[in-house]
């Protein structure tokens, strides 16, 4: 799936001057809307994985009887390894889908208040700019900037911790 930049479910990326001197630098070029498309994709493979699993399973309960020795021995072997390679399977999507959704929620909190801060820039700059001219509006941005900046280092640090807790294996 190819991200799409601005796909009409996202938080709309701010235009206008003062957006791209102060958020647009910091601004998410994933799509919010793709990752909460991967996740329900993610979430669909773990469903259909875990019916393979309790298929095997069931097979494998019916057909104890169907092979005596060393041959019911294997196969009740091999059925078993199926069936944890799947839960297994099971396991890593449902986890990868939990990441999508995480990320998706850090993205989209992250665009959400960079558009708060854009609208603020908007002002800011409109006032300076009447009072002050442009070189006076310029100067008003870099308080906008610093707030857009430390809006995307915790946006960073949550998604880091959220790896970091295995959120992502």
């Amino acid at each position: 799936m190819a991200a799409v930049i601005g796909n009409a479910g996202d938080v709309q990326r701010p235009s206008g001057r003062a957006s791209s001197l102060t958020v647009l630098p910091y601004w998410p070029s994933i799509s919010e809307t793709d990752l909460q498309s991967l996740a329900d994709d993610e979430r669909v493979m773990a469903t259909w994985v875990s019916g393979y699993a309790d298929t095997v399973q069931t097979e494998k309960t019916k057909g104890t009887s169907l092979l005596a020795g060393q041959g019911g021995e294997a196969r009740v072997g091999l059925m078993r390894k199926m069936v944890n390679h799947a839960d297994g399977g099971a396991k890593h999507f449902k986890s990868t889908a939990t990441a999508a959704d995480s990320f998706r929620a850090i993205v989209s909190g992250l665009k959400t208040d960079l558009s708060r801060v854009a609208d603020a820039a908007a002002e800011a700059w409109d006032t300076a700019q009447s009072s002050g001219g442009t070189s006076a509006a310029v100067s008003a941005m870099a308080p906008f900037k610093a707030e857009a900046a430390s809006l995307y280092r915790k946006a960073e640090g949550l998604k880091v911790a959220m790896v970091g807790d295995g959120v992502n294996d």
